[in-house]
């Protein structure tokens, strides 16, 4: 069950409750998402859009499980945004 949350800065996680190996129900597991984002900017706000995103990563770091968040400029003009 994805967990929920009023506060759209808390970070989200997805608990899968599934049987262990040994059979016993109930046993708790998380798994990691990975999050892509791939932005195409109006003609002359790319750098508007990357400053944007910048200003984020400190926080986004500092967010419990945070493993991993970064932006790509690309040559074609978008941005990648990944997130762990």
């Amino acid at each position: 069950m994805p967990t929920s949350s009023n506060d759209p800065a808390a970070p989200h996680r997805i608990r899968i409750h599934s049987p262990n190996p040994a059979g016993l129900s109930g046993a708790r597991r998380e798994i990691s998402i990975t999050v892509t984002a791939v932005f195409h900017p109006l003609e002359g706000c790319k750098q508007q859009l990357s400053d944007a995103l910048a200003t984020c990563i400190p926080a986004v770091h500092s967010e419990q499980g945070c493993q991993l968040y970064a932006t790509h400029d690309a040559e074609d003009e978008t941005i990648t945004m990944i997130e762990k």
